[in-house]
C-alpha cells in the first residue's frame, strides 16, 4: 500500500487506464443487456401461436437456379395431415387448430354491417370490398365460414373473441360433424338470432353451359340462381349453440390501409364458426360437381397454440426437422422486424466493442504492469533476498493492482452505463425515426388477425431497459476483474521464474 502512495503517478496512470477500458466494458455489456432485456419483452408481447406454410419464395429461389422441383409433388413428399399431427405433438403446444375456410349462400341472413366504418370508405367502394351479392341485386349473400376441429379455440384464447352466450363445440360434435354453429354477436344481433335459432347455409353449384346459352350477356346477374339453373345444392341447416363478442379493437386513425383493415374487421365480425367435417364436406361437394380432381383435405389454416411466447424459437427449430422441404413454421415475430433489426445492429456494434476491448485491455494492461514490475525489480528482488516467500510477493503486487481497479471498475460501471444507455437510445430512435414506426406486415397464413399492434418509437423506448440491477453489476464487475486478473497473472509469471540474483542483477 505505501507503494501505491510513494509512486502515485504510476498509480494514477494505471486507475485512469482501467477507468477508461471499463467504461468501455460496461457501456458494451450495459448495450448488450438492454438490447437482450427489450428483445425479451418484444416476445413475450407476441401471441404464442404459430403456423405452418409453403415457402414460395425459396421455390421459386431453387427454380431460378435452375433446380428440378417435379419430386416435391410426389406423395412421399408433400405435406400430409400427418405432419400437423407430429408437430401438435411437440411439448411446446397446449393444442392446435385445423381450420378450413369457405364461404356458402343464404337467402335469409344478411351481413352485420361496420358500425364505425371509416367515413373514406364510400358505400358504393365498401359494396365492391365486401362482394355483396345483395348490394348487386342478389336474393342471397355470400357468408364466410370456418370448420374447425377443436374445441378449443386459438381466437377465443389469444383473446380475439370471448364466448358471451351459450357455450363451446364438445369434441363429439365435431368428430360427429353435428351442424351447430357459433356465431358473432353482431351478426347475431343484425340478423335477429339467439341461442337455439336455426339459420340454413347452401352451396349452389349452377350450370354454367345452360346460363351462358340462355343469359348471354347477363350471364353475371341475380337469375344465375334460378332454380332452372342450379344443377346441384347442399344445404345444411345449423343451431347456434354459443355467441362470441369481437374484443380486437381496430385503429383506423393510425392505419396504413384502411380498406384493408375494415374488410379484416368486417370479415371476423360476421365469421361465423362450424365443424371442420362440414366444411369438408362442402368442399367435396364443389370439386365433385364441378368435376375437379379428388385431393387430401388439409386445411387452409393452422394455428398451433403454445405454451409460452419464449417457447416460439425452440418449437420453430424443432418443427421445422418433422417437416418436408419448402414447409416451414412462421410465427409473428415480423411485425418487429424493423425494431429487432435496429437493436441487432446495435447488438453487433456492442459485441464488437466488447471483444475488442477485453482484446485490448489484457495486452495493454500486461505490457503496462509487466512495465511498472521492471521499475520495482529491485524492491522484488530484496524482499526476495530477505527471505519473503514468492506467493506473499506476488499477492501484494496482485492486492496493489486490484484495489487500483476495483476502485476503477467500480466508478466505470456507472459512468460507462450512463453513457451507453444514452448513446445507444439516440442510435435506435434515430434508426426507427428514419425508417417509420408502422412496418408492413407480412401475411402470416391465419396468424394475421392475431398480430399486435406496432410499436410506436415512444413506446419501444419505453420497453429499452438499461435498468442496472444486481445481477449486471456482478457481471460487469466480474468481466473487469477478471480482465485484470488475466492482464496480471501473465507479468507476475516473471517473478515467479525468477531467482533474487536474477533480479538484482
Amino acid at each position: 500500500m505505501l507503494s501505491m502512495r510513494r509512486k502515485s503517478g504510476k498509480t494514477l496512470t494505471l486507475f485512469i487506464l482501467i477507468f477508461i477500458l471499463g467504461n468501455l466494458i460496461s457501456g458494451a455489456m450495459s448495450i448488450q443487456r438492454a438490447v437482450q432485456n427489450t428483445e425479451e419483452a418484444l416476445r413475450l408481447r407476441l401471441p404464442a401461436v404459430a403456423t405452418i406454410m409453403f415457402d414460395s419464395n425459396a421455390v421459386a429461389a431453387a427454380r431460378e437456379n435452375g433446380e428440378d422441383l417435379d419430386w416435391i409433388w410426389e406423395p412421399e413428399n408433400r405435406f400430409s395431415i400427418d405432419h400437423i399431427r407430429e408437430v401438435g405433438s411437440l411439448p411446446y403446444v397446449r393444442f392446435y387448430n385445423m381450420i378450413r375456410m369457405g364461404w356458402m349462400r343464404s337467402r335469409d341472413l344478411v351481413f352485420a354491417p361496420l358500425f364505425n366504418r371509416p367515413e373514406e370508405i364510400t358505400e358504393a367502394m365498401w359494396d365492391r370490398q365486401t362482394n355483396s351479392l345483395r348490394a348487386r341485386g342478389f336474393e342471397m349473400e355470400y357468408l364466410w365460414f370456418e370448420g374447425i376441429d377443436s374445441p378449443q379455440l386459438a381466437y377465443l384464447e389469444e383473446g380475439l373473441i370471448s364466448l358471451v352466450e351459450g357455450r363451446l363445440f364438445t369434441q363429439e360434435e365435431l368428430d360427429e360433424a353435428m351442424p351447430l354453429a357459433i356465431i358473432t354477436q353482431d351478426f347475431a344481433h343484425t340478423n335477429q338470432l339467439e341461442l337455439g335459432s336455426r339459420f340454413t347455409l347452401e352451396n349452389l353449384i349452377v350450370d354454367d353451359a345452360k346460363i351462358r346459352e340462355e343469359l348471354g350477356n347477363q350471364y353475371w346477374g341475380p337469375s344465375i340462381y334460378n332454380d332452372e339453373f342450379i344443377k346441384a345444392r347442399l344445404a345444411v341447416e345449423f343451431e347456434v349453440i354459443g355467441i362470441v363478442r369481437v374484443e380486437q379493437e381496430f385503429n383506423y386513425a393510425e392505419a396504413t390501409d384502411i380498406l384493408h383493415l375494415a374488410q379484416e374487421e368486417h370479415h371476423l365480425r360476421n365469421l361465423i364458426y362450424i365443424p371442420i367435417e362440414i366444411a369438408n364436406e362442402e368442399f367435396l361437394f364443389t370439386i365433385e360437381h364441378l368435376g375437379l380432381p379428388p385431393e387430401e383435405l388439409l386445411p387452409n389454416t393452422l394455428l398451433f397454440a403454445l405454451n409460452d411466447s419464449r417457447d416460439l424459437g425452440a418449437f420453430m427449430e424443432a418443427g421445422n426437422q418433422l417437416l418436408p422441404e419448402f414447409f416451414e413454421i412462421r410465427d409473428l415475430s415480423g411485425v418487429h422486424r424493423e425494431i429487432t433489426a435496429s437493436m441487432d445492429s446495435l447488438l453487433w456494434i456492442a459485441d464488437m466493442v466488447l471483444w475488442v476491448t477485453v482484446g485490448a485491455s489484457i495486452i495493454i494492461l500486461t505490457l503496462l504492469i509487466l512495465m511498472f514490475l521492471r521499475d520495482r525489480r529491485s524492491e522484488i528482488g530484496i524482499y526476495l533476498a530477505l527471505g519473503e516467500k514468492k506467493a506473499k510477493v506476488i499477492f501484494q503486487m496482485f492486492l496493489e493492482v486490484a484495489i487500483i481497479g476495483a476502485v476503477a471498475i467500480t466508478l466505470s460501471i456507472f459512468s460507462g452505463y450512463v453513457a451507453s444507455g444514452a448513446l445507444s437510445r439516440r442510435i435506435i430512435e434515430n434508426d426507427l425515426l428514419q425508417e417509420g414506426n408502422t412496418p408492413e406486415m407480412e401475411l402470416v397464413g391465419g396468424l394475421y388477425l392475431l398480430r399486435p399492434e406496432p410499436l410506436t418509437v415512444e413506446e419501444l423506448m419505453a420497453k429499452y431497459d438499461t435498468s442496472l440491477d444486481a445481477t449486471a453489476i456482478l457481471q460487469l464487475f466480474g468481466a473487469g476483474i477478471g480482465t485484470i486478473l488475466i492482464s496480471t497473472t501473465l507479468p507476475l509469471l516473471w517473478v515467479v521464474r525468477s531467482n533474487p540474483k536474477e533480479i538484482l542483477l
